[in-house]
């Protein structure tokens, strides 16, 4: 917990943050009128925040608190995950890999649902293993614990059901149960497995339809780059590269001790619920997006699977090597973890020191151009941006159910333009480039540049009016 509140309030807010914020700061009612258009899958987490927002305030901190708790819980759930299905040492050593990959620790300190969904697969993961060790050892109370499973993909599903894509690969890990204790507890167990995912999917369903009629996840296809992004699961690249080094290593010592030895340390059943837990979510939804926008985000309640597998791996390595692995394994995400904890950390854009360059000097007749009304940066911070209205901006977010508002016609953009003294032009990079789809001046009246300030992925370019004489 205390890694997930080091530099919680420091980061800007990001313009993925700027969604929460827009959906939690308008009436409930008016939330319930937004998610009728947009971004139903969040729902339930915009709800979560909006109560936030009501009792602790619009603050980094306050909003991204209930992400930070989520990632400490999901560490010691992943802990239990190592515990029950190799040993302690392997579970104390997947809760610390866990809790150092700098991608956990960055959506962990951001508030968007993904660090929730993460804490509850891992959730339905531990009961799932709770409930198939007691229908092994022919104890009754696998039927509650299925219940409670079905419980925990159901809430899964309203945080993002994306999510129920775990079901693929706990139907690897239920499927080797059943195979291995034919009788009436593993027939029971597959069968209340079954109905409890039945009845999670039709509990969850109209956010399902609703989603995928929104089309409301994400805003980049697949690509290579997505691909190589899901080595982000166990970390960054060189930390991935020790993690596979050390697992390599573990196997190869424990086959060269006994192979009694290895099925201790790597068993049966973490590899039957991990490694399709790990492999996959990602690899359904490669191959099925055709052209569907897909984040890396959307992957992370998989980046459990991965801190077990490590943690059995460092286990199978002893006290020693596999302490000076983990030291080595959490010092390479050092760079990262600063990385992200710095102002600009949350995507690049510090759209706070841009509101405040704006506060400090906004005049009367200011007007504000911000192409991308979909992203609601104005009602980030109270400094600048907010004070200023977007020509670009027809009805408000509220007034029309969306997260930015709509655009104002091209006629009704250049008039008021036109009535401006000076304009605040804020550019955002659209795939690391600058967008030039709106390129707003001359449009009838003339402006000339006055200053650039470049905060990475944001730019801030003031352009005044020229007065006669020099026209």
């Amino acid at each position: 917990m205390a890694l997930q509140l080091w530099g919680l309030g420091t980061p800007a807010y990001s313009r993925d943050e700027a969604a929460t914020l827009s959906a939690a700061e308008r009436p409930f009612g008016a939330l319930i009128h937004m998610l009728h258009n947009v971004d139903v899958v969040h729902g339930t987490y915009y709800s979560i925040i909006w109560l936030v927002v009501r009792l602790a305030g619009t603050g980094e901190v306050a909003t991204r608190l209930p992400s930070a708790i989520a990632t400490a819980v999901t560490a010691w759930v992943v802990f239990g995950l190592g515990e029950r299905l190799v040993s302690p040492r392997a579970g104390l050593a997947a809760g610390l890999v866990f809790a150092v990959i700098p991608q956990v620790g960055y959506l962990g300190q951001t508030a968007r649902p993904f660090a929730l969904e993460t804490t509850l697969a891992a959730i339905a993961s531990y009961v799932l293993v709770r409930a198939m060790q007691a229908a092994a050892a022919g104890a009754r109370t696998y039927l509650w614990l299925v219940a409670g499973y079905g419980v925990c993909l159901t809430a899964l599903g309203y945080v993002q059901f994306l999510g129920l894509l775990l079901v693929a690969a706990h139907s690897v890990a239920v499927g080797r149960t059943w195979l291995r204790h034919r009788n009436a507890k593993g027939r029971g167990l597959a069968l209340g497995w079954l109905v409890s995912v039945l009845a999670a999917f039709a509990i969850v369903s109209p956010v399902i339809v609703a989603g995928i009629a929104q089309r409301g996840f994400g805003i980049s296809s697949v690509s290579f780059a997505f691909i190589t992004s899901l080595l982000g699961l166990i970390g960054t690249p060189a930390m991935a590269e020790v993690a596979g080094v050390a697992l390599l290593c573990a196997i190869a010592a424990d086959g060269f001790r006994a192979r009694a030895r290895l099925r201790v340390n790597l068993p049966g059943d973490m590899i039957a619920l991990c490694v399709p837990w790990l492999i996959l979510p990602p690899l359904i939804l490669v191959l099925e997006s055709h052209g569907t926008p897909l984040y890396f985000r959307y992957l992370l309640f998989c980046a459990p699977a991965g801190a077990v597998l490590l943690g059995a791996g460092l286990a199978a390595l002893g006290w020693i090597a596999g302490a000076a692995v983990l030291l080595i394994f959490a010092l390479l995400g050092v760079p990262t973890m600063l990385q992200v904890r710095a102002p600009n950390g949350h995507g690049g854009a510090d759209i706070v020191a841009a509101d405040r360059i704006i506060a400090r000097d906004i005049h009367h007749g200011d007007a504000l151009l911000y192409p991308s009304v979909n992203e609601a940066i104005q009602a980030l911070y109270p400094y600048g941006m907010r004070e200023l209205h977007n020509v670009e901006v027809g009805s408000s977010a509220a007034e029309s159910g969306t997260l930015g508002g709509l655009r104002a016609p091209r006629a009704v953009v250049v008039r008021r333009e036109d009535a401006a003294r000076r304009i605040w032009l804020v550019e955002l990079t659209v795939d690391g480039q600058f967008s030039r789809k709106f390129t707003p001046f001359p449009r009838g009246v003339h402006f000339r540049k006055v200053r650039t300030w470049k905060f990475s992925t944001l730019r801030l370019i003031l352009y005044v009016r020229q007065s006669s004489s020099t026209r």
